[in-house]
């Protein structure tokens, strides 16, 4: 059964998600290069959103730029997910611990 853009709008919870992050989540994003430049996506939560759908939702870098899209997030390429996964290593692995 395939998941539609639809049914992402529908199970977004990002106000639960976010009260685990742990505290000034955002300002490691930054610390960590995980966002480097205000040109194009510099709010972190949005960032984070857009990778957790592409590793949460298992699809292509295409798919996961084109749902990033349909719900709202951003308007970004398969390219920009890619560099955006590619720079958020040292981040997401704060994150975990």
């Amino acid at each position: 059964m395939e998941r539609s853009s639809a049914s992402l709008l529908h199970l977004d919870n990002w106000e639960i998600i976010a009260r685990f992050l742990p505290p000034d989540w955002d300002t490691q994003a930054r610390q960590l290069g995980a966002i480097r430049r205000a040109r194009y996506n510099s709010d972190p939560s949005v960032v984070l959103r857009i990778l957790l759908l592409h590793l949460t939702w298992g699809g292509s870098l295409t798919e996961t730029a084109a749902r990033a899209s349909a719900a709202g997030l951003a308007q970004t390429s398969a390219v920009g997910v890619f560099k955006r996964l590619r720079g958020c290593g040292a981040w997401l692995q704060w994150l975990a611990q």
